[in-house]
C-alpha cells in the first residue's frame, strides 16, 4: 500500500480503537477504526459490531453526506466508495471489503474490471422515465422497455392521461370504447368523452448511450496513469459493445474540452482515438463536464426511453475556468448540480494518485457514483515495455530498456 497520508494517522489517534467513526462533511468521508493490526484481519463479526456503532451515526446520513469510506487497522487503511461499504454493512459481511483490498505490489486490471463492470450494470439497470415493464429481448443483452409517448411498435393501448398529447390518441381504440360505454345512438350520433380516450403504448428497445469524457492533462510520462485510463477505456468500450449501446469521446486539457468521437456503435473507434490523443496541458475540468452533458442530452433528444451514463475519468485537478476571470468551482458546482437534475446517470472514476477533494465535492454533488481504482503497478508498465523492445534490432535500445526494467524492480 502507498505510504499513509499524516491525516489519515491523525484520524487513527482520535478515533476510538473498537469501531469509533466519524463523518468528515468537508471531505465527503466515512472514517471507521477496526482493532485489528491489518485491514486483511478483518472477518465477518468485525462488520456486524461496527453496524452498530454505525446505526447510532446513521447509516442513511453516511450515504446522503459521504461518497468514500476509509477503513483503519492498527497498521494500514484501505479508502473504498461508500456504496460498497454499505453494501458490505447491511450484509454483514466483510468479503466485499477484502475483495477490494488490492495491495500495490499485486494489483491487477481485472479487479478494475470487475468494479467497473459492475458500476455501470447498475447504472443500466435503473429505470428510465416513463418506463412501464421491462424484459430481455432475444439472447443479445439489450432490453425492449414499454413506454408511454415514445417511438417503436404499439403494442396495445391504456386509459389516457390527462396530459396526453393528440398523436399519442389511440383513434379506433377510443371509438370503440366510446360505443361500448352506450354514448352513440342514431338520433345525436356519437359521444366521445375524457374518460373514453385510449392510449397508445409502445415496445422499444432501450438505448443505452454512454459519454466518455477523459482528462488529458497528465503528462505524457505518467505511465501509471495513463495505462490505467487506457485500460478503462478499453473495459468501457467492451461493455458498450454488450449491450449494443452508442459511445462518445470527450477529452479535456490545455484551455477547453473536445469532442473526440460522436456517438457511435463502432466501440472499437474508442481505442484508436486514445491512441492518437495527446496528453499534457492545464485542466479545463469545468469544460469536460459541461461538453459530456450537452453531448448526452442532444443525443436523448426528444426519446424519455433512453438510458444515459456520462463517465468521467479524471485526475480530479481543475485549474481553467469556462471563462476568464470565471470562478472554477462554482462552475463545477453548477453543472454537477444540473447532471444530478437531469435523467444523466454519472459515473466519476478518480485516477490522480493523490486524494482531492474537488473530485469528490463533483460527484456528491453531482449524485454519481465513485471510484477510485488502485493504479496499475510500475513494474507492470516497465516490464511492458522491456518486452515490446525486445524484437528492436537496436542494442543500445535493449540496454537502456532492461536497466530501467531492473531499476523498478529495486524499487
Amino acid at each position: 500500500m502507498p505510504e499513509e497520508s499524516a491525516r489519515i494517522k491523525r484520524i487513527r489517534k482520535k478515533l476510538p480503537r473498537k469501531y469509533g467513526c466519524q463523518i468528515y462533511e468537508r471531505d465527503f468521508n466515512l472514517a471507521i477504526r477496526f482493532p485489528k493490526f491489518k485491514v486483511s484481519d478483518i472477518d465477518d463479526e468485525d462488520i456486524i459490531l461496527a453496524r452498530e456503532s454505525l446505526e447510532v451515526t446513521g447509516i442513511q446520513e453516511i450515504s446522503e453526506k459521504t461518497v468514500s469510506a476509509y477503513i483503519l487497522a492498527d497498521s494500514d487503511s484501505l479508502e473504498v466508495e461508500i456504496e460498497l461499504f454499505i453494501e458490505a454493512v447491511e450484509q454483514g459481511k466483510a468479503g466485499p471489503i477484502l475483495s477490494s483490498l488490492v495491495r500495490e505490489e499485486s494489483q491487477k486490471r481485472d479487479t478494475i474490471d470487475k468494479q467497473v463492470r459492475n458500476i455501470v450494470d447498475n447504472l443500466s439497470k435503473m429505470k428510465t422515465t416513463k418506463e412501464l415493464k421491462t424484459s430481455s429481448s432475444g439472447g443479445a443483452k439489450v432490453k425492449s422497455s414499454y413506454v408511454l409517448g415514445g417511438r417503436g411498435r404499439v403494442v396495445r393501448y391504456i386509459p389516457a392521461r390527462q396530459d396526453v398529447s393528440f398523436g399519442n390518441v389511440a383513434v379506433i381504440p377510443t371509438i370503440r370504447k366510446a360505443i361500448m360505454s352506450g354514448s352513440f345512438d342514431t338520433v345525436s350520433g356519437l359521444r366521445i368523452k375524457t374518460h373514453h380516450l385510449q392510449e397508445k403504448v409502445y415496445r422499444s428497445r432501450t438505448r443505452t448511450n454512454i459519454c466518455l469524457v477523459i482528462d488529458t492533462s497528465f503528462l505524457p510520462d505518467d505511465n501509471q496513469a495513463i495505462a490505467t485510463m487506457e485500460w478503462l477505456i478499453k473495459v468501457i468500450m467492451a461493455i458498450t459493445y454488450e449491450k449494443r449501446g452508442y459511445v462518445g469521446l470527450v477529452s479535456f486539457s490545455g484551455d477547453r474540452a473536445r469532442m473526440e468521437s460522436p456517438f457511435t456503435t463502432d466501440v472499437d473507434k474508442g481505442g484508436e482515438v486514445f491512441t492518437r490523443m495527446k496528453f499534457g496541458g492545464l485542466t479545463p475540468l469545468a469544460s469536460g463536464l459541461k461538453t459530456g452533458f450537452e453531448m448526452l442530452e442532444r443525443q436523448r433528444g426528444d426519446r424519455e426511453d433512453v438510458i444515459s451514463i456520462m463517465i468521467l475519468i479524471a485526475r480530479g485537478k481543475a485549474n481553467v475556468p469556462l471563462f476568464p476571470g470565471g470562478f472554477i468551482r462554482r462552475e463545477l458546482i453548477y453543472y454537477a448540480k444540473m447532471v444530478n437534475a437531469s435523467g444523466v446517470r454519472p459515473l466519476v472514476i478518480h485516477i490522480g494518485d493523490e486524494e482531492e477533494n474537488l473530485i469528490k465535492e463533483l460527484s456528491f454533488r453531482a449524485g454519481a457514483r465513485y471510484y477510485h481504482p488502485p493504479l496499475l503497478n510500475k513494474k507492470l508498465t516497465a516490464a511492458s515495455d522491456f518486452l515490446k523492445i525486445v524484437d528492436s534490432q537496436k542494442r543500445t535500445d535493449m540496454i537502456d530498456v532492461g536497466k530501467r526494467f531492473l531499476e523498478s524492480l529495486d524499487n
